[in-house]
């Protein structure tokens, strides 16, 4: 996965581009990379966001539904498992690097 990737592609797309069952391209992609599909989709849209919650006056809501998830609840929640704090405590302590 590179910077072009789709923001919001998930398992389903990755099995239409792969023409395979959606658990035969997850049970293919966690052999050979070690990680599930699921798995690097969400970090990529973490390392996604962490380049968004640079920009200060970005609303978390904005970014939270520009990288597909539900809500910026949802958004908090997976960030926070992800990076372990919040993405606005995250925002405030990496914003002037």
């Amino acid at each position: 996965m590179d910077s072009e990737t789709p923001e919001r592609l998930d398992l389903a797309q990755l099995s239409q581009l792969a023409e395979c069952h959606p658990n035969h391209v997850s049970s293919a992609f966690r052999t050979r990379f070690g990680i599930s599909a699921a798995r690097l989709l969400r970090r990529r849209r973490i390392e996604r966001a962490c380049i968004l919650l640079r920009e200060k006056d970005r609303p978390l809501a904005d970014i939270a539904l520009q990288l597909g998830f539900t809500d910026q609840a949802h958004f908090s929640r997976v960030f926070s498992a992800e990076m372990g704090a919040p993405p606005g405590r995250w925002r405030r302590r990496n914003a002037e690097l």
